[in-house]
Parts: structure tokens; C-alpha cells; sequence
């Protein structure tokens, strides 16, 4: 038996929610309402509490379409000299019988972005938030950028993280796309395809981000909404949405959920935002740079209480107590643009390659781990609960390999066989900013031996 509630047609048919176009009557912004959100992502310092944003200024919904534009005006912008492609931050809207607990769902929809005037796919700013408390916490799934990544994020008050990523490399404007977001428990899914065309049956990007042992219910359940990251050169552009539906999962479908499964996961390999290859000049020129290192070179340096640090024949020989991460904390120092570890690992261990601002210890850091999983290397937050990004790659114990990131329009990490290929890389924006003091550290995790022979930063 189907209910349907307002102007609008959302209709509850079990526990399916849709967004409906077929009555003309739905049109206006009533039973819609803006959605309070702490996410920082392309907020202008200038503008911090400037501009408050409001429904009726940026979002209008005819003809079954949700449409949000950020429409501030050149004069607004120039007057507090905002950056190109910095501005108001996230702005969302939601409906306001929209379930505001939903936690293990998926959604689908369609999207279109439309610029006036423009003839190049860039930086669509799709922003789906989801699992959102009154706060404004939660995650969000969004197109960014002129390399479409879809992205996976976490917003906490204080920062928004990237927790997974993947590419959509057909990605051009204009035209509609389908959209699939799914969440089970700590695993998060989401893909994106042209309108008109098969769904394909791997996801685009996933996240695996387990906050389920936190106190409160953030990150496992709370509210949906739909907008944009206000951004000055897009200050025209239109963000619409359609055919919106929400279906909670049973719990047999949760239980049945994969984490990055061989058959339906991201296909990461060789599309990963196009990171390009190290010149073998730099490469070898990077290499007679590096450090030796000896228990006696890292006497004083700060170390985890799971890390046993030891001499050995080839290098400095790390392990961990008790399997988990464990680091050696190299001292602070500017911001570089270029760092290399090389290390090998015996079997059942691997090297990690860490950065942290400085005086952020110990929650606050991001690392590099070549053998998250059998066949998945990651770049991830704190602890192997919470994904930054991950690729598929492969690895062999007691072979050197080189650890490193640099810093250019991006930044970029790389796990590469010494003398052989590149088997990992990485694009991924934490780390220190300008003129920052940031620390490396050089670890260990599994139960086992990590060699480490040099360490060289610029």
C-alpha cells in the first residue's frame, strides 16, 4: 500500500523514498529546506560566516528537478578577493520527510551540471551528503575536479577528509548521469554512468571508514541531502538532480556486502587520475640522496611504544610488538616536496611511510601501506579502519622497494620496485601546507621484519 506525503509526490512504498516528476503540481521549494553542513571543502577564510546561505537564494525545484546554483554575483566575490576556485563552501538542501536516520541504504539518482557560455569538463561539484547528524557531520560523495574523481568523504567539524576515491574517466559535459550510492555498516560504495547506457557492474569508488565503536551515532547514520561547493568561477553554474530514490537495505543485504571485492570492486589499476610516471633521471638523481640509516643515525628520534627498533646487516631493522602500526618519527621540519623511503620487508610484515603536521601527534596523521589487504595497496587515516584511497597493485616479500610522495599541482604517492615497475600510486592531498612544519615517519606493520636502508627528503 502506497502512501504519498506533500506537494511534492515523495511516496513511502515499504521502505523505498522517491522523488517523483510526474505531478506538475510539485513544483516550489515547499516541504524542502536548507541543510546545516561544517564541511570546509572550498570555503574562502574571507567568506567564514560572511554569506548564510539560504533555500530560496540557491535552490528552486520545477519539473522534478532539483536545481542549486550558487547565483552571489561577480561584485560579491571581488570585494573580499576570493580565489578563483575558493568560495562559500557545501551548500545543500533535503526534503523535509526525507528519513533523518537512515544508515545502512543505498540511493540513486540523476545528474546534470550545466555552465553558461563553457565548453570544457571540469569541476562539476556534485555533492551528495549522507549519514549527516544536525551538525552537519557525516560523509558526502562528490564529482570533482577536471580529472572527475568521485570521491568519498568524511566531514568532521574540525576538517574533511577523503576516504575513498575513484575516476570517472567518461566524465564530459554536458548531459545527465546516473548515480548509485550505497552504505553497509563501515563500507561505502558509489558509481557513476552516462544516462542511456548499461550500468556497469563495478563500482566506481569505494571507502571502507568503520566508525561503528564511536560513542555517539555520528558516521553510521543521519540524514541525506543534495547541493554543491560554492565555488567563485562557477558562480553560474547550474547543479541538478532528479529521480531521486532511497531505499534502506535489508539486513541480509548488509551482511552479504563485500569490501572491495575482486568482482564488482573499483578497477583502480592504470586509472587512477592519470599520476605521472618518475623520470629514471630524477629517479636516480633522488636515490644517491638518500640517508643511511642506523640505530645510532635515529637515536632521539620520537618512536611508538609498539616499535622495536634494532641494527641489522643491510639497514635499520624495524618491528612491531604487537602486529599493529608502529613509528619511527623523523624530526620536524619545512614543508618538502619530494620524500623517499626504501625498505623491504620479510613475509607477514610491510614498511610504512607517514606524515603528520607538526604538533599534531599522535591522532593526526596519513600513511602509505603496500599491503593493506592481499593485492590492495592504501593510503590511510590514522589506523587501518579508515581508507584515504586504494588501488590494486602486488607485492613481494624480501624485495627492496621505494616509498615515496611529491608535492606538484598535487600530491602524489608511489610505492615502486627498486630497478623495476611502479606497482602502487596515489593521489592524495593531505600532508602540511606552505610553510608548515610537518614530521615523516618510517614504520612498520604485521608480525615481522621491515629493512630500512635510506630515507632522503627535499
Amino acid at each position: 500500500m502506497a502512501r504519498c506525503l506533500g506537494a511534492t509526490t515523495i511516496c513511502l512504498v515499504g521502505t523505498l523514498f522517491a522523488m517523483s516528476s510526474s505531478n506538475a503540481a510539485a513544483d516550489g521549494l515547499d516541504g524542502w529546506s536548507i541543510v546545516r553542513t561544517v564541511d570546509t571543502d572550498r570555503l574562502d577564510p574571507a567568506l567564514k560566516g560572511v554569506h548564510v546561505p539560504t533555500l530560496e537564494k540557491h535552490f528552486t525545484f520545477a519539473d522534478g528537478v532539483l536545481r542549486g546554483r550558487i547565483g552571489l554575483g561577480k561584485e560579491f566575490f571581488e570585494a573580499k578577493r576570493v580565489d578563483t576556485l575558493a568560495g562559500v563552501g557545501t551548500i545543500w538542501a533535503t526534503r523535509q520527510d526525507w528519513p533523518k536516520d537512515l544508515a545502512d541504504f543505498e540511493a540513486t539518482w540523476d545528474f546534470q551540471w550545466v555552465m553558461p557560455d563553457k565548453k570544457f569538463a571540469d569541476c562539476p561539484f556534485m555533492l551528495v551528503g549522507f549519514r549527516l547528524n544536525t551538525e552537519g557531520e557525516g560523509y558526502s560523495v562528490g564529482l570533482h575536479g577536471y580529472t572527475a574523481p568521485l570521491l568519498i568523504q568524511r566531514i568532521a567539524k574540525e576538517k574533511t577528509r577523503p576516504v575513498g576515491r575513484g575516476r570517472f574517466a567518461q566524465y564530459v559535459q554536458s548531459g545527465w548521469l546516473h548515480c548509485r550510492l550505497r552504505a553497509a555498516g563501515p563500507i561505502i560504495k558509489a558509481k557513476v554512468w552516462k544516462a542511456n547506457t548499461p550500468e556497469p557492474e563495478r563500482w566506481t569508488s569505494e571507502a571502507y571508514d568503520d566508525w561503528t565503536g564511536s560513542a555517539d551515532g555520528r558516521y553510521r547514520q543521519g540524514a541525506v541531502a543534495f547541493g554543491f561547493s560554492g565555488v567563485k568561477v562557477f558562480d553560474t553554474a547550474s547543479h541538478e538532480y532528479r529521480n531521486i530514490k532511497l531505499r534502506a537495505l535489508t539486513a541480509e543485504e548488509v551482511k552479504a556486502e563485500a569490501s572491495f571485492s575482486a568482482k564488482d570492486g573499483p578497477n583502480y589499476l592504470g586509472d587512477i587520475g592519470g599520476t605521472e610516471k618518475l623520470a629514471d633521471k630524477l629517479r636516480d638523481e633522488y636515490q644517491k640522496s638518500l640517508q643511511a640509516l642506523d640505530a645510532k643515525t635515529v637515536e632521539g628520534f620520537k618512536r611508538d611504544r609498539n616499535l622495536v627498533v634494532e641494527a641489522g646487516a643491510e639497514g635499520l631493522v624495524l618491528r612491531s610488538t604487537d602486529g599493529a602500526p608502529a613509528f619511527l618519527w623523523l624530526p620536524e621540519a619545512k614543508r618538502h616536496t619530494f620524500a623517499m623511503l626504501q625498505a623491504k620487508a620479510a613475509a607477514g610484515a610491510r614498511p610504512l611511510l607517514a606524515l603528520r603536521e607538526a604538533g599534531a601527534e599522535p591522532a593526526e596523521f596519513i600513511y602509505l601501506d603496500p599491503v593493506w589487504r592481499e593485492g590492495l595497496p592504501a593510503m590511510l587515516w590514522r589506523d587501518s579502519k579508515h581508507t584515504g584511497d586504494v588501488v590494486r597493485g602486488s607485492w613481494k616479500p624480501d624485495a627492496w622497494y621505494q616509498l615515496l610522495t611529491q608535492r606538484g599541482h598535487l600530491q602524489l604517492w608511489r610505492v615502486l620496485e627498486v630497478d623495476g615497475p611502479e606497482i602502487a600510486a596515489f593521489r592524495y592531498t593531505g600532508g602540511a601546507t606552505h610553510g608548515k612544519a610537518e614530521a615523516f615517519g618510517i614504520g612498520v606493520a604485521g608480525r615481522g621484519e621491515v629493512t630500512i636502508k635510506g630515507f632522503g627528503a627535499k
